[in-house]
């Protein structure tokens, strides 16, 4: 290899990472619809474009790989060694490179271990768009092992599947109905391995070994959720115009929201509710939004009046309907949808409530009765704040939380005193 190819060979993962990233996030840079395009790099190959959420993903990735026709079947008595030799031409075939350029973009679009994770699986659907999910799986498990993330490989007779570990739980709903389940997860070693493909019946084995065999010398940690910064994703800003009634006073409001952060959000695993909902910062847009009118709003009114205010603009501008396919929202999420549940008014409010108030808010769940459950927000009582006989109030770590029911006044909610006793305890 001459001098200028070793070069270019060092340099051109650095080139492509900063073509992808040159524009700011100020537009969305490529179209959902964009379909993956091949280049040809002078003394190097072919690279490859392709879309994530409004971003545009490069990639170089040996030829040799492509044309690669290994046959991944469950079935087979020699599917360990099909996936073992699979994983070695990887090795042999320059890949190692094509995932460091692919952890370093997901590096600069600020990325969590979840969203690398749908990097990975939009990479291999786009790139390896003639082999089976099997062979996906395989790249989607080599993909997280080279950045030190625990995964794993079960296969039963049918298929395979990558399993990741995290300490995380996460819910999926069932087929035909409104109610939720665990996604399916696998118990090695104390330790919880999940996917979000729904199981067939049948047993399945864990391959774990191929960790070992290949990456002997890399640590495993669990994939972990830190998506309280705005990931760098393409813009592609909506709005919505809404208007609600305080005390007889009309007011209007603009939403928006960054319309590729609400399908990115969408499509990472799904927790229960809890306050990683109310954390996530809004796109700068949808802050702004906020931003230009509610302070105003808010002037001259005392703590109490802010409070109140607060859970009446949150039941005007999102009208409540129950969910008929459950799903926890964040923020922005609820901005898109037109109606929502009680737990995304819950989060709406502790949302607004921390922001422009300042308040120390808390999220309740708990039964209602036996077929009914809710979720409301409480905020931490100042000393000075004026209760009224009948406001339910909720003691948490020494602190007493006035509870908080958009659609009510401040201290009134769904609860009973029996329910607050009994059933109702505080998210994390």
């Amino acid at each position: 290899m001459n001098l200028n190819k070793k070069i270019l060979l060092w340099v051109l993962p650095f080139l492509l990472l900063s073509a992808s990233c040159s524009k700011t996030n100020e537009e969305e840079l490529v179209g959902d619809d964009l379909t993956t395009i091949r280049t040809e790099v002078p003394w190097f190959g072919e690279a490859y474009y392709f879309a994530l959420y409004g971003r545009q993903v490069i990639v170089k990735i040996d030829e040799d790989l492509l044309a690669i026709n290994q046959n991944i079947n469950p079935k087979s008595d020699s599917l360990y060694n099909n996936i073992s030799d699979l994983i070695s031409n990887f090795k042999n075939n320059k890949f190692d490179q094509t995932i460091k350029m692919l952890i370093d973009q997901s590096d600069s679009m600020k990325l969590d271990d979840f969203g690398y994770r749908l990097l990975l699986k939009k990479f291999a659907k786009e790139i390896f768009q003639d082999q089976s999910k099997n062979f996906r799986e395989v790249i989607l498990w080599y993909g997280l092992r080279s950045k030190n993330l625990d995964a794993t490989i079960y296969t039963n007779q049918k298929k395979i599947a990558c399993f990741f570990q995290s300490n995380d739980t996460f819910i999926v709903q069932k087929s035909n109905s409104r109610f939720l389940e665990f996604y399916p997860f696998f118990k090695f070693k104390d330790l919880m391995y999940w996917n979000e493909t729904r199981l067939d019946s049948g047993v399945y084995a864990n391959i774990n070994e191929l960790g070992s065999e290949f990456f002997p010398e890399k640590t495993k940690n669990d994939l972990k959720f830190e998506n309280y910064e705005q990931p760098l994703l393409g813009k592609r800003i909506q709005k919505k115009r809404r208007s609600f009634n305080v005390d007889g006073r009309d007011y209007e409001i603009v939403l928006a929201y960054n319309r590729n952060l609400v399908k990115y959000l969408n499509d990472i695993p799904m927790r229960f509710v809890g306050n990683h909902l109310v954390e996530l910062k809004l796109s700068d847009e949808a802050q702004q939004r906020l931003n230009d009118k509610i302070p105003g709003w808010l002037e001259g009114k005392t703590y109490p009046e802010k409070v109140d205010f607060l859970l009446k603009l949150v039941d005007g501008v999102f009208t409540y309907e129950r969910d008929p396919h459950e799903k926890f929202n964040f923020v922005e999420q609820s901005f898109y949808e037109d109606n929502e549940d009680c737990e995304d008014r819950g989060v709406l409010f502790c949302y607004l409530a921390k922001k422009f108030i300042g308040a120390e808010i808390i999220l309740l769940y708990g039964a209602v009765n036996d077929t009914v459950a809710h979720v409301c927000g409480g905020i931490k009582i100042q000393e000075d704040y004026p209760l009224e006989k009948g406001m339910n109030i909720f003691r948490h770590n020494g602190h007493n939380y006035l509870l908080c029911d958009p659609g009510a006044s401040p201290g009134e909610t769904a609860f009973t005193q029996k329910n607050l006793r009994t059933t109702v305890g505080v998210l994390k």
